[in-house]
């Protein structure tokens, strides 16, 4: 448990925190909406587990052979 000597700086530094937080609230909600997209982007690569799930289609010309689907250059 902590002492009181402990809580008093704790609170003030949890004070000066909140104050900074809530300062720049409208700054904070901007980042989090532009790095939203980039977020979706790697949990939609990730979201079957460790491994990346991806699709890079045009990677090789269709002349290389089956490994491309037509419909990827259509």
């Amino acid at each position: 448990m902590l002492a009181n000597t402990q809580l008093g700086p704790l609170l003030t530094q949890l004070d000066q925190l909140t104050s900074m937080l809530q300062r720049d609230q409208d700054a904070l909600a901007a980042g989090i909406r532009g790095f939203a997209p980039l977020v979706r982007l790697g949990v939609n690569l990730t979201g079957n587990g460790r491994r990346v799930d991806g699709y890079l289609c045009g990677l090789l010309l269709p002349s290389f052979g089956p490994l491309n689907q037509e419909s990827c250059f259509g």
